[in-house]
């Protein structure tokens, strides 16, 4: 890691970087277009470079954890109040 701690959050990822950290799923292209659909880990654009930080994709896969294929996770909500299926509060 260049002389880096492994959690130097401060380490930056280009996007087949980030793809990497996170084992290769997703894919670079499915965090392009996550990117432009939303639901992607929190991202930095310097002019046309996107970088990810380290302390991101670590936020944005441990909110994915599960304990079981039914465990639906946090209950997600939108700026609007939105609660699963669309409904609003």
């Amino acid at each position: 890691m260049g002389g880096k701690e492994m959690s130097d959050s401060n380490e930056w990822f280009d996007t087949p970087a980030a793809s990497a950290y996170l084992g290769g799923r997703p894919r670079p292209r499915t965090l392009e277009k996550l990117r432009v659909n939303g639901g992607g880990p929190v991202y930095h654009k310097h002019l046309s470079c996107v970088v990810y930080r380290r302390e991101d994709l670590d936020a944005w896969a441990a909110a994915r954890r599960r304990t079981s294929t039914s465990d639906p996770g946090p209950e997600p909500t939108c700026s609007g109040g939105c609660r699963r299926g669309g409904e609003h509060a």
